[in-house]
């Protein structure tokens, strides 16, 4: 995955971050989409199905990619963990502390199902009913 690829996830999934991302120089950037278009990943896969045992089968896929890039190993198939290694490659930083980030949303997740239930799917727009609010005619015979 290219880092405008990871540059476009990030825009998609956390339109807040990709904001604060453009501050940054562009070479700060092209280290940065990547880094962030992991965290998304991330964080999906413990609430890509609503079966914690699948989701934490992906996590520990991620996990295991990280603990590969750490080892010199081939990268996994995927285009993010692909984009992350050229970073790693390039910068030397340590992909520990993602990995601990997958240990902690691998412990999280199911104590957040047990409190708060599956997370549901989110309906699409059109199926919303739109929200009807007063008109000014309405509003002025209700205060009368």
């Amino acid at each position: 995955m290219s880092v405008a690829a990871c540059a476009d996830l990030v825009r998609q999934a956390d339109p807040d971050r990709f904001v604060t991302g453009q501050t940054a120089t562009p070479a700060a950037q092209a280290k940065l989409w990547p880094i962030y278009a992991l965290n998304i990943e991330i964080a999906r896969a413990a609430w890509a199905s609503q079966t914690p045992l699948l989701g934490q089968m992906r996590l520990q896929w991620w996990e295991d990619g990280l603990a590969e890039l750490t080892t010199g190993q081939a990268v996994r198939a995927h285009p993010v963990l692909a984009a992350v290694a050229d970073v790693v490659a390039q910068t030397g930083i340590s992909v520990e502390i993602s990995a601990s980030a997958v240990q902690t949303t691998f412990q999280e997740r199911p104590r957040s199902l047990r409190r708060n239930g599956p997370i549901p799917m989110a309906c699409p727009r059109k199926l919303v009913a739109p929200r009807r609010t007063k008109s000014s005619t309405e509003t002025r015979a209700a205060a009368s």
